[in-house]
């Protein structure tokens, strides 16, 4: 049963995109040059029940570190599980057992968004570390990676996310699946970090920012949380969330009614078998209607 609601829902979806102007198709290009600029420089296979740390930034921030707290809602009971620094050598991607099937709470450096969960028991499986231009994935950056501040006492600023040895500092991590990535933009704007290629498995960002000019400190007023948009598995329009629409386009790119570009072709291979087709279109669409 329902196997036949999927299809008819599918045909009926593919009918009515037919009416409704929609193309996942530009002129992007994958790998340089265009809307879309990020590339693959491996992958590696994660195990379940870990937390993983990389760290791509060469000046971090001092004395930053992810915090894992139980997983529970109330705050004036909350229980620190494990503290983990982000100080080791860059370019390594380090390990940490954390087996709760519940999940854990986790904080950076103390600060952030106590609602935010991480579940290393589920985070297992390929990630691909890859390198891309961070102005194309969201907004909040400016087109060399930096983020603009303001404040009151030491004007605008060019915040470029590692410890800049003047009485200005900031961090931007990335959490995608289990793997927390401490990085910092090159003068072009670009990162590196580890991605995973689970299906529906957004990537988020988190930042935070200090500065001590004149005798004056201050501390934070970063993002946490926030979303990437067009990286995800299954977000063929890269219109950052995954909706019966991804569907449609996969299955009139089997027809030969739509072309892809490389980023979208990478997102539409749901499976993750190197192939685009009925499969695909199956995954997504079971995705949308909590199926699987």
């Amino acid at each position: 049963m329902k196997k036949k609601l999927l299809s008819a829902i599918l045909c009926a979806a593919l009918a009515a995109a037919s009416i409704v102007s929609a193309s996942a198709a530009d002129t992007d290009n994958y790998t340089s040059g265009a809307s879309y600029r990020c590339k693959v420089l491996g992958t590696t296979e994660f195990p379940n029940n870990y937390a993983g740390f990389y760290r791509s930034s060469s000046n971090p921030e001092a004395n930053l570190y992810v915090q894992f707290y139980k997983n529970t809602t109330n705050t004036d009971t909350r229980e620190l599980v494990y503290e983990q620094p982000l100080d080791f050598a860059d370019k390594t991607l380090t390990k940490k057992y954390l087996a709760d099937q519940n999940g854990y709470r986790y904080l950076i450096s103390g600060g952030g968004n106590f609602a935010n969960k991480v579940y290393p028991s589920k985070a297992g499986g390929t990630y691909e570390k890859i390198k891309v231009k961070l102005s194309d994935f969201s907004d909040y950056f400016n087109d060399n990676g930096t983020y603009t501040k303001n404040c009151d006492r030491c004007g605008s600023h060019d915040y470029n996310f590692p410890d800049e040895g003047n009485g200005f500092s900031s961090s931007l991590i990335i959490l995608s699946g289990g793997i927390f990535s401490l990085v910092s933009p090159d003068n072009s704007g670009y990162v590196e970090f580890y991605i995973s290629t689970k299906l529906g498995e957004d990537s988020t960002f988190m930042t935070d920012f200090s500065h001590s000019v004149s005798g004056h400190f201050s501390w934070g007023g970063g993002t946490v949380g926030r979303d990437f948009r067009g990286l995800t598995i299954g977000d063929v329009d890269k219109s950052g969330y995954i909706s019966l629409n991804d569907a449609i386009f996969i299955q009139k790119y089997q027809l030969g009614m739509d072309t892809f570009d490389s980023l979208s072709t990478r997102n539409a291979d749901a499976n993750r078998d190197g192939k685009i087709n009925l499969k695909d279109t199956v995954k997504v669409q079971k995705y949308n209607l909590y199926i699987d």
